[in-house]
């Protein structure tokens, strides 16, 4: 191989190289962007659920105001 094919070589191996690492940095890339999603997800359905399970004690409280309402206008009639 004469002077020229090294260095054509070289310059191969070097964008071979080049080429390899960029392709390592984007698979890291691409996983830290899925663990970001999947985290963020996690996250979301947590949060959907605290939601819910807010809502429902809302309502639990609701009901049970009404129902202390009423009891108390009741003994206010029954005093009357």
């Amino acid at each position: 191989m004469g002077y020229g094919g090294l260095v054509t070589g070289l310059l191969l191996f070097s964008s071979q190289t080049q080429l390899q690492k960029a392709l390592r940095e984007m698979e890291n890339e691409l996983n830290d962007l899925r663990d970001d999603y999947d985290n963020e997800k996690k996250d979301r359905l947590r949060a959907d659920k605290q939601r819910k399970d807010l809502s429902e004690e809302l309502e639990a409280l609701k009901t049970e105001l009404e129902e202390t309402t009423e009891t108390s206008a009741v003994q206010q009639q029954v005093k009357s």
